[in-house]
């Protein structure tokens, strides 16, 4: 299946699993070079253009394979982020609070159009 993502949410997901040390996983893997690819170009607009690097992250999005047998992993990974997400919300200020419930939302959307 082919799954649309916002770069913003691509990128939780990923360093979601890098946290849970999944780097082996069959989700990362199927991933990896959309990974690579999108990391570094974050990377060299973050030092170049911070205006093009945030239109990146906030508006543009990836279109990535899904496997079907893959879908209770990505599932499981998206619970995963939305949870840390909550956990880090209780420690931020006003403004990151804001950013976090957005991007929770965001991701519950994501969840609900795979269910």
């Amino acid at each position: 299946m082919l799954l649309s993502l916002d770069i913003w949410a691509f990128v939780r997901l990923m360093v979601q699993l890098e946290d849970e040390g999944a780097e082996r996983s069959p989700l990362f893997l199927t991933w990896i070079e959309a990974w690579t690819e999108v990391d570094a170009q974050l990377a060299d607009l973050a030092q170049s253009d911070f205006e093009a690097y945030s239109e990146m992250m906030m508006a543009a999005q990836i279109d990535l394979q899904l496997p079907e047998i893959l879908k209770p992993a990505f599932l499981t990974t998206l619970r995963n982020t939305i949870k840390t997400l909550k956990d880090k919300r209780s420690e931020a200020d006003a403004q990151l609070r804001k950013s976090l419930k957005f991007e929770i939302e965001g991701l519950y959307i994501v969840r609900d159009q795979l269910a």
